[in-house]
């Protein structure tokens, strides 16, 4: 859970069907017991990628004297292969992959 400019956010995973993948969803409060989900916002990056079949274990962090938030996850690859993927958001919403993951 985060918790930055007076909104809490609970970052948690979850399976999409459409995707066939695990995923990365978000989910605010005002006050830490009623809870909006926003869905997904992290997904692997597809075939042939590290994390192909999803993204478990995240991590998030807003550094101090950062503007980006910073998310450590554990990609999911094919053969059941995992490996640590890196990715950045300015508002701790829309994620990218920091150099491919």
């Amino acid at each position: 859970m985060n918790h930055q400019d007076s909104v809490f956010r609970m970052y948690y995973g979850t399976f999409d069907q459409a995707l066939g993948q695990f995923v990365l969803a978000v989910a605010t409060s005002q006050d830490g017991f009623k809870w909006d989900k926003l869905g997904r916002v992290f997904a692997g990056q597809g075939p042939g990628s590290f994390d192909a079949f999803g993204v478990t274990h995240v991590h998030v962090r807003k550094l101090e004297g950062q503007e980006n938030y910073v998310m450590l996850y554990e990609g999911k690859g094919e053969g059941g292969r995992s490996c640590i993927g890196l990715a950045t958001s300015p508002d701790g919403i829309g994620w990218q992959p920091a150099n491919g993951g």
